[in-house]
């Protein structure tokens, strides 16, 4: 009996390791996945807002052109921010794969 539990002491031994190792890095990369989205999200809002001073410009030409510029340049940065979040997220995503605690794959 003992011959037969042990090697399924060490395999849940090992298991439980993994998940601790698996469960560690997964963290950390929902961190630096979640930073990044905001980051994007933020980029989005404030091209919104910028985007209300089109707007809020009225009659005044020379304002709404200097809007329209702030929104070109807000709308460009959003983007690569989205495309940094989502770069990101792939990595995450194949890093993931080298995982071997199956409860943290899922």
């Amino acid at each position: 009996k003992i011959k037969v539990a042990r090697p399924r002491l060490l395999q849940q031994q090992r298991a439980k390791e993994a998940e601790a190792r698996d469960s560690a890095t997964f963290a950390e990369m929902l961190v630096e996945a979640t930073e990044k989205t905001h980051e994007a999200e933020d980029m989005v809002d404030k091209t919104a807002i910028t985007h209300e001073l089109i707007e809020a410009a009225g009659e005044d030409m020379a304002e709404a052109g200097r809007a329209v510029e702030q929104t070109h340049e807000l709308a460009a940065q959003a983007q690569l921010k989205i495309k940094e979040a989502l770069a990101i997220i792939g990595r995450k995503m194949v890093s993931m794969k080298s995982f071997q605690s199956e409860t943290v794959k899922e």
